[in-house]
């Protein structure tokens, strides 16, 4: 994730979706703070926008919208 032009962080790892919840559990992390908490999420598809709304509580959350962009 980037929160600015800036660097700031960047996690990955194992993901559980059903049709409205998104929940990533950390395996690597640049932050050794966050391995292993879940990053959880709902979202919903619109067109061509998802919107996304969660985060780590306690920590960080967001609430964004990610556009489609054609070929």
């Amino acid at each position: 994730m980037v929160f600015s032009k800036d660097f700031v962080n960047a996690a990955a790892g194992t993901v559980q979706i059903d049709d409205k919840n998104y929940i990533e559990e950390i395996k690597y992390c640049t932050l050794k703070d966050w391995l292993g908490k879940n990053v959880k999420f709902t979202y919903r598809i619109d067109g061509d926008k998802w919107y996304v709304k969660g985060g780590i509580e306690n920590t960080v959350m967001f609430d964004e919208v990610r556009q489609r962009v054609s070929k």
